[in-house]
């Protein structure tokens, strides 16, 4: 069965796939759960 897809929903889609990659690769080295990283103060 196919799905007939026009451009914008083929780039709709990219950009929800780009999106979530980006979410599980980012989020896996940081362990801050989605908070924002620290930086340690320099003074």
């Amino acid at each position: 069965m196919k799905i007939p897809m026009d451009l914008s929903d083929a780039t709709y889609v990219l950009f929800l796939v780009i999106c979530c990659w980006l979410a599980i690769h980012l989020d896996a080295g940081g362990g801050g759960g989605g908070k924002r990283s620290r930086v340690p103060s320099l003074g």
